[in-house]
């Protein structure tokens, strides 16, 4: 109250035109005299910096920040860091106006202003997203060089970077500032990668040959496991690493080593009878090269026919998934010019050989299709599906215009494997043409097979497309895709809608923008079961690199009342969280294993599987009553079918690759892979076409640690971990009663293989394990020689 008593003489100095003094007053007292001081400041005619400054001020607490924001800038030099709230709110408003229109009067002031302050991970976001990439150079190396971690602000970076469609910019700035440390230098590779510098990785790769061979290893590593170039180097160790054979050799050997698979078990489900023997053997023997128990069983094996017989043959070549000579394996299964024998031997030689682009392979594949005539629809899908898991992202024009030519036979299931092959080879290339092809052929064909197969080939091609709906200058082609995924989300055609669905969820995993779920969401409530799954499906590629997001997101789903939508939830939630023995989502999954909808309890019993592998009771509270439901599932005879194939199944997922790998969608580097990925959108397509199952096989990850020296000869390494990691097998329970005076030998209902509490090169190492030791990816480390 006594301020306001100084009113009058504030007007007095104005009318007087004593503008200086009134401003000293003014200053002095502004927070409590703006609002009573507005209608006399038209008779302030001074414009100094001290009284543009003041005016600022007056008109920030009336809340006009557009006058306040004038006259800061007329303030000029006036304008200084006090401490005071006016500063930093004007500062942050000013901030904000330059995000939202990029005055440049303000941009100017603004740029002073961040000049001056400390570098932190707010000011190097703020300048990225306001494009002052010279200036946010300048200030990100002076943060690099105080010795800051950079991972967290590089993934960071990223993030805004794709979504703001500006992700070419921020690589210039990475590769520019050039940074050789770790783990600067695997975003400057990621960065030469994106810009197709790849003569500048063999250079780098060639310099740290000479200059640092342990460093040199890691990169390698790094490129063969994300990017599989065609380098070639002096150094024949590097050599070994970007060819893949390093990789493959010492996981091929771990899990055969380390392999825990019971055959006593897998004894016990064939006495159930089951009709699923082949796929949980390869399951539990994944990557292993065990195939003991599938030929010692040859007379149960050889009963399947059609596609089950396609499905069991092609799930050979997950058991033996790193093996380096899949045509020896396969010698008796292999159709050849004399007999067509098993279409399912093809798919499991592109299994074996996935990814790898091998010509010679690729050759003796399309041959086959030349034979048009004698194509069977299970020799069809075979062939595609090889040489589409083999040219993995190759966009191979050869292969390409082979299985076009499929496209024009009027055979609908010929023209369906056709479409998933030429999905596979497009994959993640963002092909516009063979997206407007498919496209073409999905508006003509009646048939929903040929329909759903065009949404998973169009989804794998979109995959991680996401910097294309940023991109103000796109070509027109790549206009009309976006417009093509826009025009399928309100189409009539149900099965259109759910490819729409799956397009976008394809084109923007991992990224967990939660404007695009809030678009996705609405159509779980679709009149359609189908889109409902679909839209389940992309929420969960969308969430799958964030695990609260995901959980948050599905977890109310895993109650709807649509049994499709709760089915669903159930395997996307254990097939995205696999190995994590997640709690929310292990209570989940057995809840929903006592659903009243076979679909759900079958699908909830896959999720279990996912979610349970690695794990034992001291890990996950409920480990045992899951698996025991499981257990009474498979070998009840009067449960449904569907029942039966999720228990045996989920299972056969609990056990996987002899206790030693877990399903993810990131790679050993521990990023998100393209290949992976479309294994996981083409198994949750098993629903449609169960055969497909077998695609979880390119998610197969062993958890590992290895320790390798400059010869690449194993180092010792002792990593101490808790001693609650033990495996724990939990038999199946009696099929049949013993009968009377006889007496059963007594076997152990539980077998408890312990788990050593140190680690050393060549241990299993679970993903919780990994948390637990703060054990980066992909944990294989390279020492120098002791």
């Amino acid at each position: 109250m006594q301020t306001i008593r100084i009113l009058p003489n504030i007007r007095a100095l104005l009318r007087e035109g004593k503008e200086e003094e009134a401003i000293e007053v003014m200053n002095a007292h502004v927070d409590v005299i703006a609002p009573y001081i507005r209608d006399d400041l038209k008779y302030v005619k001074c414009k100094d910096a001290k009284t543009s400054l003041c005016l600022s001020k007056i008109y920030f607490v009336l809340e006009d920040y557009e006058r306040s924001i004038d006259y800061a800038l007329q303030a000029g030099d006036a304008l200084v860091d006090d401490g005071s709230f006016y500063y930093k709110s004007i500062v942050y408003r000013m901030m904000e106006l330059v995000e939202k229109n990029g005055d440049p009067k303000v941009r100017d002031v603004v740029l002073r202003i961040i000049a001056k302050e400390d570098a932190d991970e707010s000011l190097l976001g703020y300048l990225f997203c306001i494009k002052a990439y010279e200036m946010f150079r300048e200030i990100f190396e002076k943060y690099l060089c105080d010795g800051n971690d950079c991972r967290g602000v590089l993934d960071l970076l990223v993030s805004i970077a794709e979504e703001n469609g500006s992700i070419r910019e921020l690589y210039e700035v990475i590769v520019a500032i050039g940074l050789e440390s770790k783990p600067f230098i695997f975003y400057v590779v990621d960065g030469y990668f994106y810009l197709e510098r790849i003569e500048k990785v063999k250079e780098m790769i060639e310099r740290f040959a000479s200059d640092d061979i342990l460093l040199c290893y890691e990169i390698a590593f790094y490129v063969e496991d994300n990017y599989r170039p065609d380098i070639e180097v002096c150094n024949i160790n590097v050599m070994k690493i970007l060819s893949g054979e390093f990789k493959s050799r010492i996981m091929c050997s771990f899990l055969l080593e380390k392999n825990l698979t019971s055959f006593k078990f897998l004894e016990s489900i064939a006495k159930t009878r089951t009709h699923y023997l082949g796929q949980v053997n390869s399951l539990m023997n994944l990557g292993t090269s065990n195939d003991t128990f599938y030929r010692s069983n040859t007379d149960i094996f050889g009963q399947s026919k059609e596609w089950a017989r396609f499905s069991e043959i092609s799930s050979i070549g997950m058991i033996h998934a790193l093996n380096s000579n899949p045509y020896e394996i396969l010698k008796n299964y292999l159709p050849n010019e004399v007999s067509q024998k098993e279409g399912g031997a093809l798919m499991a030689l592109g299994i074996m050989k996935a990814g790898t682009f091998s010509e010679e392979d690729t050759e003796y594949l399309m041959y086959f299709l030349d034979m048009e005539e004698s194509l069977t629809p299970d020799l069809a899908h075979g062939v595609c599906l090889g040489l589409g898991l083999i040219n993995m992202g190759s966009v191979n024009a050869e292969v390409l215009d082979k299985l076009r030519g499929l496209l024009k036979v009027d055979k609908t299931l010929l023209v369906e494997a056709s479409v998933y092959g030429i999905g596979l080879v497009g994959l993640n290339s963002w092909n516009v043409e063979l997206v407007n092809d498919l496209i073409a052929i999905g508006r003509e064909t009646e048939f929903e097979r040929v329909k759903r197969a065009i949404g998973v080939a169009v989804s794998l091609t979109m995959m991680f497309s996401e910097e294309m709906f940023y991109e103000e200058d796109a070509c027109e082609d790549a206009q009309e895709t976006k417009s093509y995924i826009n025009d399928l989300l309100v189409d009539k055609d149900a099965v259109m809608r759910s490819n729409g669905l799956l397009s976008l969820g394809s084109s923007y995993v991992g990224t967990g923008r939660l404007g695009v779920i809030a678009t996705v969401l609405p159509y779980v409530n679709d009149g359609d079961d189908d889109v409902k799954r679909a839209a389940v499906i992309a929420i969960g590629l969308i969430c799958c690199d964030d695990r609260d997001l995901l959980v948050s997101t599905l977890e109310p789903l895993s109650e709807n009342h649509n049994f499709f939508v709760r089915a669903t939830t159930a395997v996307v939630l254990g097939l995205f969280l696999a190995g994590t023995g997640d709690k929310t989502c292990s209570d989940i999954l057995e809840a929903l294993l006592y659903d009243s909808n076979n679909l759900v309890r079958q699908s909830a019993c896959i999720g279990a599987g996912f979610i349970l592998m690695e794990c034992n009771p001291s890990l996950v509270p409920n480990y045992k009553r899951i698996i025991e439901r499981l257990n009474k599932l498979v070998v009840d005879k009067k449960e449904d079918g569907a029942v039966e194939f999720g228990a045996v199944f989920g299972r056969g997922l609990s056990e996987a690759g002899g206790r030693n790998i877990i399903f993810s969608v990131r790679n050993v580097s521990g990023v998100l892979s393209a290949d992976r990925i479309a294994g996981a959108i083409m198994f949750l397509h098993y629903w449609y076409w169960y055969p497909l199952v077998n695609m979880i096989s390119l998610c197969f990850l062993p958890t590992a640690v290895f320790c390798f020296n400059e010869d690449l000869e194993e180092e010792d390494l002792e990593i101490k971990t808790s001693d609650c990691y033990d495996n724990l097998l939990i038999r199946l329970p009696d099929i049949k009663k013993a009968r009377r005076f006889r007496q059963k030998p007594v076997e152990d209902k539980e077998v408890v293989t312990e788990s050593p509490s140190v680690l050393k090169s060549g241990s299993r190492c679970t993903m919780r394990q990994r948390e637990e030791c703060g054990l980066d990816a992909p944990a294989i480390l390279f020492v120098k020689k002791k």
